[in-house]
This record gives C-alpha cells, sequence and structure tokens, in this order.
C-alpha cells in the first residue's frame, strides 16, 4: 500500500521540501532524497530557486552525494565522467567533447521539476513530466490563507531537527487531525502569533517565551504537514472517483 500511496500521492502532488532559507546565499545546492526520488536543489547566483532530479544526464551517477547540506556551488561537477552544469541547470561541459559529436548541449540540461517558492517554502512535483509549475496558493485553498496570516514568508530558518521513526505516515495524521482539536488549536495558534508579531511592531517586550516560539514553530510544521497530508488525500480520492 505504502508504494501506491507514493506514487499517486507523493509523487503526482506538489510536496513541500523544506524552507527556502535552508540553501544558504546565492550560488549554492543541496541534495535531498524525497519518496525514494534523488532531488537537488539550487539557489542561483541571480537567486532563482531551481528544483532537479539529481542524476547526470550521461551515466546517471548523483551530481551531489552529501545529503541535507547547503553548500557553495560555482558549478555541478559529476563525480563519475566529469561533466559540468551550471547552477540553471544547463550543461556547461564535459571532458573529450569531441567524443559526442552528435550532443546538443542545450537538450542535455538536467532534469528539472516543476517548483515554486511561497510563503519561504519550495514547493516541487517530484515528476518532471507532471507540467508546468504548480500553482501553489489555488493547491493550498484555504491552507494558503492561514499561512499569509501569520506572515510565513517572513520567518527564517534557525534550526532543523530530524526524527525517524518505522511506523506509518498516517498515524501523525490521525493523531493531530481530530477535527475539533485541529481548528480550534490552529485558530488559538494564529492568534498567538499575530500578537507577538504585533508586540514586535510596537517594539515592546513579547509575552511569551522562547521555548513557546520555539513550540509554536513546531505546531506550524505539524498541522502545515496535517493540512497538506489531509488535502493531498482529498484531491487524490476526487482525481480517483
Amino acid at each position: 500500500h505504502f508504494a501506491r500511496e507514493r506514487e499517486r500521492l507523493f509523487r503526482r502532488q506538489p510536496l513541500c521540501l523544506g524552507p527556502v532559507d535552508q540553501l544558504g546565499d546565492p550560488g549554492s545546492a543541496m541534495a535531498r532524497e524525497f519518496c525514494g526520488v534523488p532531488v537537488l536543489m539550487t539557489r542561483t547566483r541571480e537567486d532563482r530557486v531551481k528544483v532537479f532530479l539529481n542524476v547526470c544526464r550521461h551515466r546517471g551517477a548523483r551530481l551531489v552525494g552529501e545529503d541535507g547540506v547547503a553548500c557553495p556551488q560555482q558549478s555541478l561537477v559529476c563525480p563519475y565522467h566529469g561533466w559540468t552544469y551550471r547552477l540553471d541547470g544547463t550543461l556547461a561541459g564535459l571532458p573529450h567533447a569531441e567524443a559526442f559529436p552528435a550532443l546538443d548541449k542545450q537538450a542535455s540540461g538536467l532534469r528539472e521539476l516543476p517548483s515554486s517558492v511561497r510563503h519561504g517554502l519550495i514547493w516541487a512535483v517530484l515528476d518532471p513530466e507532471s507540467g508546468p509549475a504548480p500553482d501553489i496558493a489555488a493547491f493550498l485553498g484555504g491552507i494558503d490563507r492561514d499561512l499569509e496570516s501569520i506572515g510565513l514568508g517572513s520567518h527564517r530558518l534557525y534550526r532543523q531537527h530530524a526524527v525517524k521513526r518505522a511506523t506509518n505516515w498516517k498515524l501523525v495524521v490521525d493523531a493531530l487531525a481530530h477535527c475539533r482539536q485541529f481548528s480550534s488549536t490552529r485558530q488559538h495558534l494564529v492568534a498567538n502569533l499575530r500578537i507577538v508579531d504585533q508586540c514586535r511592531q510596537l517594539r515592546r517586550p513579547e509575552p511569551f517565551a522562547t521555548g513557546w516560539r520555539q513550540a509554536a514553530a513546531v505546531r506550524i510544521g505539524c498541522h502545515l504537514f496535517v493540512a497538506v497530508a489531509q488535502h493531498l488525500v482529498e484531491r487524490t480520492r476526487i482525481g480517483a472517483g
């Protein structure tokens, strides 16, 4: 069942790949694996965020091997045969180019995944054949207004911590998505974040301790995951019907 869920849910609909801040300054790249798909995120010198398959077009080797670490990059060089790509995915050069007289360099760039940046988050579809960049505002629907109301796009990445468990991902949804609990908690969270934001604008002490703000950030991540996961399931159910 999980293989079917990955194929029908997580590889066909937009996924949040994390905050754009994780890429650091322009001229950087980061490799991650999502649902078994090797993904490469870059931030060009022109400050454009791009998402590709982390696969060289020559022999399929991974361009960046270290997972989850953003590093400055002038270019992307395949460790196998030295094919070199720019951060925008175009093929910059290759050793012994005379051995490939029929190679179309313009058509030999990295496979790009449809992606967008919204609310300071990177969104992408893990299928390069899925079409144009996703309309994230339309995809999120009412969730988009919630994220806009708390100014999520102005938040900055402080720290990431990953916890892996051998369990069914739907247990997280079941635990956090009880309709009454989720609705009331989300409204309370949004209201408190607005109070903090108003205090910052007035340059007054914030009414909550640092621990509360960290807990609020965790809640945002949990609620975002639950809401988007529910949204994915509902859209897939409608499409299948």
